[in-house]
């Protein structure tokens, strides 16, 4: 009689340990994929830029406005820029350096405003 008690209290025990851990919540960490969708979209945008022989910030804006819509951004070409709405406090931003024919370097950076 006396191992049967032992066994029902420690079956008790293990179930209520049990509960206890399946009640313990882990919180998921939050993903941020619309980063990472940003940055695909800029990294997709700059490939697309970099092939092209010549490059205007208008035909650069229109491509952005495609590519993101109803976003502000900023889009720089060597030394020139162009402005695609208003500028926001945090951004998600990537850059690249195209050799041309001449071997000269033209950096270009694309921006988005969150």
């Amino acid at each position: 009689m006396n191992k049967a008690f032992v066994f029902s209290l420690e079956a008790i025990f293990c179930l209520l340990l049990l509960i206890t851990l399946l009640l313990i919540t882990v919180p998921e960490e939050k993903k941020e994929l619309r980063t990472l969708l940003v940055f695909q979209k800029e990294n997709d945008l700059l490939k697309i830029w970099a092939k092209q022989e010549t490059l205007s910030l208008k035909d650069m804006k229109k491509d952005f406005e495609f590519a993101f819509p109803q976003k502000n951004g900023k889009i720089m070409l060597g030394n020139e820029s162009i402005a695609i709405g208003k500028k926001g406090s945090e951004s998600i931003s990537s850059e690249i350096a195209v050799i041309g024919n001449k071997l000269e370097a033209t950096k270009i950076s694309v921006s988005v405003f969150g």
